[in-house]
């Protein structure tokens, strides 16, 4: 959101995309930050102009635009249908699925092992290996990816290689 300006360097054109179709995930946050973040403070006015242009464009066009979002409140709809500036009916889908067991789920504590208070993921990372080993699915999510990270991505991915071959 905080290159929607023309002075960006995406150079950003809302009206390139006529016919389009604008998938807002996780919209609650964007819109927050459109009207929130300092990062948009300094072009506010100028990337709420060309959100506006945007959605105009789009839904003037024979586009569509999809809001997603856990949280989807009342506020992002009516914000879209504000910016539209014409009357648009909202579908909504809500999902009710619920698993029909609970999922297992267990919390490693890395920041205080064996009395510790470093970061130590080394039980975490057993259970990972066994898992896989044993015929299991895991989901590795991290936030840094360097080598210089001991447990970015690049370097789980040679530890869980070395550990559980195929």
């Amino acid at each position: 959101i905080d290159s929607l300006h023309p002075t960006s360097q995406a150079s950003f054109d809302p009206k390139a995309y006529e016919g389009a179709l604008v998938i807002f995930d996780e919209d609650e946050q964007i819109f927050w930050h459109a009207l929130n973040s300092s990062t948009c403070r300094d072009n506010r006015q100028a990337i709420l102009s060309s959100l506006k242009t945007l959605i105009q464009t789009v839904l003037r066009s024979g586009g569509q635009i999809v809001l997603q979002d856990a949280d989807l409140s009342d506020i992002s709809i009516d914000f879209v249908r504000e910016f539209a500036e014409t009357d648009i009916e909202p579908w909504v889908a809500v999902n009710h699925w619920q698993p029909s067991e609970p999922w297992k789920v267990k919390f490693y504590d890395t920041q205080h092992v064996k009395g510790g208070t470093k970061d130590d993921p080394s039980g975490l990372l057993k259970d990972a290996v066994d898992c896989v080993n044993g015929g299991g699915k895991i989901w590795v999510s991290t936030d840094s990816q360097k080598v210089k990270s001991k447990h970015g991505s690049k370097n789980l991915e040679k530890y869980f290689q070395s550990r559980c071959p195929g």
